[in-house]
């Protein structure tokens, strides 16, 4: 399971739901029901288990996500569709308890900005280890905290790798650090989970993609999405991510950052 994914999903399930007005059931590549606790509190997505007969049915996962041609996949260099994200907003609706949480962990940080150094790891709940070329180095996310002006926080599972001088926020799952998120005034972020999740909450964010994948693919276009020239879609490591990640300076994504802290929190920005 990818977050990104779960949530990129949640917004295809939208715009269907709008397009026939009916409720949505998501089914895997081979058709079967399936379900992410992402979706939640959504009431156009229809759970497993409910029983409705007049319905639509939205076919997104392993196998079947819309960004994706499958045709010619190689798992080393992904090809992409026409689809956006940015045309199929996802929705996280919180418990009143993961509401509560957020506002008792952050309680007395003031204004912060949300960091997040990591890039996915394999484990009960990711598939997969996300891919290393969305990785920035952890030397220049040490320097961006430090040039930021607000103070830093970082959320995660216990064992996260934490940057020296942010507060750190333990989340047992994915929808608390959401709920964190929700309550930063700005997050700086790698193109991934968080990031769809900052859009999903209509939060500003600060977007690291690199030189892997296009914003055009699944970015926002009001976030400040950081970028280099076409990208490689590169599933393995490559010389090109690594030279592009050079070009890309904590000087110059703290300067995004301090901009879109000064501007309007309503202003959007391309």
């Amino acid at each position: 399971m990818s977050y990104g994914d779960e949530i990129m999903a949640c917004g295809q399930a939208l715009s269907l739901a709008r397009e026939t007005g009916k409720r949505v059931r998501i089914v895997d590549a081979r058709g079967k029901r399936r379900w992410d606790d992402l979706w939640r509190n959504i009431p156009e997505i229809l759970h497993p288990r409910e029983r409705v007969i007049d319905y639509a049915v939205l076919r997104n996962g392993v196998g079947a996500r819309p960004y994706l041609d499958y045709t010619n996949w190689d798992g080393i260099r992904a090809t992409h569709t026409g689809w956006r994200a940015q045309d199929h907003i996802g929705r996280i609706v919180f418990d009143e308890s993961e509401i509560e949480f957020a506002e008792k962990a952050c309680r007395g940080f003031g204004p912060f900005v949300l960091i997040e150094p990591n890039i996915a790891k394999a484990s009960a709940t990711v598939r997969w280890d996300s891919n290393p070329n969305k990785q920035w180095g952890r030397s220049r996310w040490q320097e961006l905290v430090r040039l930021v002006k607000l103070p830093a926080v970082q959320v995660g599972a216990k064992g996260t790798e934490v940057l020296d001088g942010v507060y750190f926020i333990p989340t047992e799952s994915f929808r608390l650090g959401a709920a964190v998120l929700q309550r930063a005034a700005l997050s700086i972020l790698p193109e991934g989970g968080l990031h769809h999740a900052a859009a999903a909450l209509g939060r500003r964010a600060v977007v690291l993609f690199g030189g892997v994948i296009s914003p055009s693919t699944t970015g926002y276009p009001f976030h400040i999405n950081i970028t280099r020239g076409e990208p490689c879609r590169m599933l393995v490591p490559c010389k090109h991510c690594e030279q592009t990640w050079q070009t890309i300076s904590p000087e110059e994504v703290a300067g995004h950052a301090s901009s879109l802290l000064a501007s309007s929190p309503g202003q959007s920005r391309v």
